[in-house]
Formats: C-alpha cells, structure tokens, sequence
C-alpha cells in the first residue's frame, strides 16, 4: 500500500511555470478534440437513417473511435514517458484532423467505422499526453486543480459546439458537411505545439510492464480509475442516445440537439469551475488533498444517481431536461478533481503511463461498453430502460471514488 508521505512526495515538482497562452492553446486544442468526438453523436440520427442502423449499430459507430483510442492510449502512455511529448501531441491532432475529414467521406459504414477508429489513433496521443504535461508545470495540487479545471471546461464546451454546429450543418447542408468544417483548424494549431518546452526527465529503464504491474499496486491510483470508468460509461452512453431519446419524446433532432448542447456548455462549465473551487475547499480540510478531492467527487456522483433515474424516467420534455442539467452539473464538477487525483497519485516518472492506463481502462470498459450494453438492453426492451444503466453506473462510481478517499486518508 502506497503512504501519505509517497503520495505527498508525487506533488512536489520543479521547472519553468506553463505560461498562461500555452495553456489556453492547450485547452482550444482540447475544445476541438471534443467537437469532433461528440460531432458523430449529434448527426447519428441522419447517419442511422441512411444506413438504416438498428440502436445496437449506432452504439458501434457512436464507439467507433474507441478502438484506436484504446489500442493507442497506453502505447503513447509508454512513448511519452520517453519521448518529446509536444511532438507527440502534435502528431496525435494531425492524425484526427485527417480522420476527421475522411469520416466526412464515408461512402459506407464500413469506410465510417474505420475513419472514426483512427480519430481514436490520434486522440489518444493528445488525451494521454497533455495531463502529466501540464502536471509537470505544476508546484502544488490546488495549483494543478486550477490549472485542470480551464483544460477539462473543453469538455463541455467542445461537447455544445460539436452537438450544435453538427445539428445545424448536418440540417443545412449534411452530415457529411459537419465532418469537414471540423477538420480544418486542428492542423494549424498543431503546429503550433512544437514551439512549446519540455522538461528533461531521468531517462527509462524498466521494461513498460513491469512498470504497469506497479502502477496497478497503488490501491489510490487503482480505485479512482475503476470509479473513472463507472463515470464514462454513464457519460458516454447519455451522449450516445440523447438525441435518439428526445426524438421519443416529441423534439426535433436541432431542437434537442441545441437545448442538450446548451445544457452541456452551461453545466459543463459552471460544473467545471465550481467543482475545481469546492474541491479544493474539500482538499484543504481533509487528511490528505488527494483524500479531499476524492470525497468530493463521490458525494457527487451519488447526488447524480437520483436525476439521472429521474431524466429517463419522465415524460415531460421540460422535466426531462431540468434532470439532465441538474446530472450534468454534478458529473462535470468531479473532472477536474478527479483528474489532478489521477497524476497526483501515480509516481511523477509515470504519469503519462498512468494516463494511457486510465484512458485504456475507461475507453474499453467505459465508453466502448456503455453504448453497446445500453443499445442492447434497448433493443430487447425500450430505450428509457437501457439508459437506466447510466444511473447505476454513477452509483458504482460514488462508491469506488468513496473507497478510494478512504485509502488516501
């Protein structure tokens, strides 16, 4: 078991500060990431009908892009232990902007499928990457909360856009034409991270497994990305079929795409920053800041449980979006937290190794798995029902966070 001092020692870090600008590039490079990435869920619908999809099937092209994420995610975790890592993440954008553009191509499913796959190839490098990095510009953990919590407000914020701008372009003009007007910027401020510095670091010697088997013995680091799976397999599988469930309900595919993308932005980044200022209240008085954050994040995971039953339970279109906004809000305060939780607690020269574990872990079992069980159930029963897996999944996820603080403290 891992102590308070080992712990303690993984927050001390030392360079040159990360400047604000090469942050905020950091956070519109990531703005970008998750515009693309929740693009395809906003035009499945159109995709759906034109390949005539089954809910099963929409689950596979909704998760597509997980397959290379997954495979890629711990191999970039190893090169970036080892590697320039603005180079690599400069790579990893080129190669989903390209993806991006030939997923707008797609002639076919088969064509789409693997054109998404590869968006996974390079969303991997980045995703994986660009915690640890910020990480090591970092000299304290509310520091890092702070500094996480402007990097992850892209979640919401790239999630709105991409539901947004997709309904309207793929309404306008096609789905097809979403994919390409979301390719175009990306390559242009990949460029842009080459200029950025790196931190020398001691020079790898163990072989990378042997280095996984230690980061998997670390109860705290462990925990916490068990629970992080729970959380995205909730949040993938919402993502998934909102759009899908609001049609059921009598909205139209821009009217719920719009009213779900604003829920998105305004919870995404009220929750973001409120989550990373109340966690780092609950960090200050605890044991252990890593013991504070994971208590915040369990408490609400749990509140989130009750609205997310609620959400698609209902039959008011009001109702149903009140919930979701009120579910949204408390699942995107915990990113912020969780992550500075998952680089603080794995040994500094790991970091990106952990990440790509964490990203493995939650890409397989989380975002790959939700769809497909929550399409499945849906296809043997109804739709409301097989995204009542999202509300059990939150529980789990409270619970593991809750034994994870108690193995930090």
């Amino acid at each position: 078991m891992t102590s308070n001092q080992d712990l303690a020692a993984n927050i001390e870090v030392s360079g040159p500060s990360l400047s604000f600008p090469r942050l905020l590039l950091m956070t519109l490079i990531n703005i970008f990431n998750y515009l693309d990435r929740y693009l395809v869920h906003a035009v499945l619908p159109l995709i759906a009908a034109q390949f005539m999809l089954s809910h099963s099937q929409e689950g596979r092209v909704a998760s597509a892009f997980v397959i290379g994420y997954t495979i890629f995610s711990p191999i970039f975790g190893v090169l970036g232990d080892r590697l320039s890592r603005p180079r690599l993440m400069c790579l990893g954008v080129i190669i989903w902007s390209i993806a991006t553009a030939l997923s707008g191509m797609a002639g076919s499913l088969a064509f789409l499928v693997g054109a998404r796959i590869l968006v996974g190839v390079g969303e991997a490098s980045f995703g994986v990457i660009a915690p640890g990095y910020i990480k090591d510009f970092s000299s304290d953990p509310i520091s890092l909360n702070k500094k996480l919590s402007l990097f992850y407000v892209a979640i919401p914020v790239g999630s709105a856009l991409g539901y947004v701008l997709g309904g309207v372009i793929a309404q306008a003009y096609s789905w097809q034409a979403a994919f390409f007007l979301a390719a175009c910027p990306t390559v242009l401020l990949a460029l842009v991270l080459l200029s950025y510095p790196e931190i020398k670091r001691a020079p790898r010697t163990a072989s990378p497994l042997r280095e996984v088997f230690s980061l998997w013995r670390i109860p705290v680091l462990r925990y916490a990305q068990l629970g992080y799976v729970f959380n995205t397999f909730a949040l993938t599988s919402i993502a998934a079929f909102v759009s899908t469930y609001g049609i059921s309900l009598g909205f139209e595919l821009t009217e719920i795409n719009t009213s779900f993308g604003l829920i998105l932005v305004g919870t995404g980044v009220l929750g973001t920053i409120l989550g990373a200022h109340i966690s780092s209240k609950f960090a200050l008085r605890a044991t252990t800041p890593i013991a504070g954050l994971l208590q915040f994040t369990s408490l609400g995971s749990l509140l989130a449980v009750p609205l997310l039953a609620c959400a698609f339970l209902v039959q008011d279109k009001t109702l149903f979006l009140v919930c979701t906004a009120g579910a949204e809000l408390l699942i995107f305060a915990s990113l912020a937290p969780i992550n500075t939780v998952l680089v603080l607690s794995a040994p500094p020269a790991l970091v990106t190794l952990a990440q790509g574990m964490t990203i493995l872990l939650i890409s397989v079992f989380g975002s790959l798995l939700g769809p497909q069980l929550v399409g499945l159930l849906a296809d043997s029963t109804d739709l409301a029902t097989g995204l009542q897996l999202a509300s059990i999944a939150m529980l789990g996820c409270s619970v593991l966070w809750w034994v994870a603080a108690k193995r930090a403290s």
